[in-house]
């Protein structure tokens, strides 16, 4: 498990630095809302990301919600990225299939935290 652990971290970092590219981008080009949309969302879910692999490292299921959470990230603000950067939609379900990748993300993490409400885990 650590070895997944790790690579979300690294993921984490790459949501994180994309992210703040397309900020950037998006301040200083010209370029449509969609863009500073993709930054926000990579942005938002890096954080997370980068915590799970550092602080539930050894649990399964955490890690999966992790994997959603990042999966989404990537393929919600890759699409948004690359419509608002060349105006092409090489792969126009990977927003939605992103986007749904991170409430299932969210609501696993939802989930671990009844669990560990109820048995003070």
């Amino acid at each position: 498990m650590r070895g997944w652990a790790g690579l979300l971290m690294l993921v984490a970092g790459l949501l994180g630095a994309c992210g703040v590219g397309a900020a950037a981008a998006a301040a200083h080009g010209g370029f449509s809302s969609n863009l500073m949309t993709a930054a926000t969302f990579m942005l938002l879910h890096a954080a997370p990301v980068l915590a799970i692999g550092l602080c539930r490292g050894g649990s399964r299921l955490w890690l999966a919600c992790a994997s959603l959470l990042a999966l989404g990230a990537f393929l919600f603000g890759g699409e948004l990225s690359v419509g608002a950067l060349t105006g092409a939609r090489p792969l126009p379900l990977a927003a939605p299939t992103g986007g749904w990748a991170m409430i299932l993300g969210w609501l696993g993490v939802s989930g671990l935290g009844i669990h560990a409400m109820i048995t003070r885990d």
